[in-house]
């Protein structure tokens, strides 16, 4: 599972001066925000390795978290088969 994408959560909101900073020093692009969590969305540009982007940005200063936005897949669980 590669993803170039990361989930960040801000302590003023997205759209604080702190937020816009934290995205400028470490070269990401946002992609969309998220309200729900006063964050964004944001996307690796280049070929940086996810551990390190995140490392420079969990140290910026306004940034509350950051994560990698990865989805999973479940396999269904398989049981005996329910008859009546």
């Amino acid at each position: 599972m590669r993803t170039q994408r990361i989930i960040v959560v801000y302590e003023d909101g997205p759209s604080s001066p702190s937020a816009l900073a934290a995205e400028n020093a470490t070269g990401v692009v946002r992609v969309r925000d998220i309200s729900q969590l006063d964050g964004a969305l944001v996307e690796i540009v280049g070929d940086e390795p996810m551990e390190s982007v995140l490392a420079r940005l969990r140290a910026q200063p306004g940034v509350r978290s950051a994560q990698p936005d990865a989805s999973m897949r479940v396999s269904p669980i398989r049981g005996p088969a329910i008859r009546p």
